[in-house]
């Protein structure tokens, strides 16, 4: 875990005022420990997805949250298909063949 200032030198286009700014606005969620708030490298490869989208992409601040959004969902969407092909995979081999087949159709129709 690491703290404000290991975040702020570990991303050079992140300042302590505006990593604050993005923590109040629930824009990254760090972990409190005592006093001090600790940051995941979740955290740091968000706050870097975060000043890429703002720095070089130009996207407003209004328009940050939804494009979190809209990457987390699509996260979600992958952690739950994984799960889903994990349960497939231990499914006896006629029942993934109907599903296979049942795929095929429906991506030709």
């Amino acid at each position: 875990m690491l703290r404000e200032a290991d975040v702020v030198r570990k991303v050079e286009r992140i300042t302590v005022e505006r990593l604050r700014v993005w923590v109040e606005r629930g824009w990254i969620k760090p972990v409190r420990r005592g006093r001090a708030l600790t940051y995941s490298e979740t955290d740091v490869a968000r706050i870097s997805l975060i000043c890429d989208l703002s720095d070089i992409m130009e996207i407003s601040d209004d328009s940050v949250p939804v494009v979190l959004h809209l990457i987390d969902q699509i996260h979600g969407l992958r952690h739950e298909m994984k799960v889903l092909l994990a349960a497939i995979d231990e499914l006896p081999e006629d029942v993934r063949a109907s599903i296979k087949a049942r795929i095929s159709r429906s991506e030709s129709g």
